[in-house]
């Protein structure tokens, strides 16, 4: 038979045992993955860092961390300070406005063209067919009497006379359609140079959005590389953490062994007391 005290020490005796088992199943496994994180470190490091039982490993690691970070801060700083894009979306801007300045100012001029031209147009269809009809006959036409002119019908006798002042007006229409073919091949010419700065502005802004674009993404590509680099630092922070904690938690559950190894001896002399305690008041 045993008493109420030996059974309760005897399940806190098994309680014991099993802590110590599980305390030993994971002390090892810790201690595995503290091992395997510090590999990593180093690994991604490129350095030989103390092992990880040692506070050393931490603080050597995190020194090569800062200096990295310090390294990855000036390119960055570096990098906005020779980052262009600004400068280049005025260029931009500006080159866009030069282009519509240059169609408005074609677009004026090929109005004022089109006009003239249909001006023209009319002027040489009827004014010069007009002109033609009202000029005196040449100094060598024939000096016949007007009765005689009549009798044979001559379209000079039996027309109206000669208007001085048609025939002046149809002089002024002659000078006019002079002026103005001059004028359309003014025009032409301005329409020419236009076209040609508008060629000019276009190039220009198709240049400026290359550039753009260009920066955009060099920029892009400089922040993502920095950003990946940044990640991989965080990382290996993390990596770093994960060891230490593993490193501590495996000396924690290899103490905890100890310790309950010897709770398990004290124990085991305590239900040997109190079987014996049992046994002498049985005898007595």
């Amino acid at each position: 038979l045993i008493s109420e005290d030996e059974r309760a020490e005897q399940a806190d005796n098994a309680r014991l045992v099993t802590m110590k088992r599980d305390a030993a199943q994971r002390a090892p496994l810790l201690s595995h993955q503290a091992e395997v994180e510090h590999k990593r470190v180093a690994s991604e490091l490129g350095l030989e860092l103390p092992p990880p039982s040692t506070p050393l490993f931490g603080s050597r690691a995190r020194e090569e961390l800062a200096a990295r970070l310090a390294e990855i801060d000036e390119r960055d700083r570096d990098a906005l300070t020779a980052d262009r894009r600004s400068d280049l979306r005025a260029t931009l801007e500006t080159a866009i406005a030069s282009e519509v300045n240059a169609k408005r100012d074609l677009d004026a001029c090929s109005g004022e063209l089109d006009l003239e031209q249909a001006a023209l147009a009319e002027l040489t269809g009827n004014s010069q067919a007009a002109l033609l009809e009202g000029l005196p006959p040449s100094r060598e036409h024939c000096g016949v009497r007007m009765s005689v002119a009549r009798e044979h019908g001559c379209p000079i006798a039996s027309s109206r006379p000669f208007a001085i002042a048609e025939h002046r007006s149809a002089r002024t229409a002659a000078e006019e359609l002079k002026e103005r073919q001059s004028g359309v091949r003014q025009l032409r010419s301005v329409v020419d140079r236009e076209q040609s700065r508008v060629s000019a502005a276009s190039a220009a802004v198709s240049a400026a959005r290359r550039d753009v674009m260009a920066a955009d993404t060099a920029f892009e590509q400089w922040r993502g590389r920095s950003l990946v680099e940044r990640v991989r630092l965080v990382q290996i922070e993390q990596m770093i953490v994960t060891s230490e904690e593993a490193w501590r938690n495996a000396t924690t559950q290899a103490e905890m062994v100890l310790e309950l190894e010897r709770e398990i001896v004290d124990s085991y002399a305590r239900q040997k007391q109190l079987r014996q305690d049992g046994r002498d008041s049985v005898d007595r």
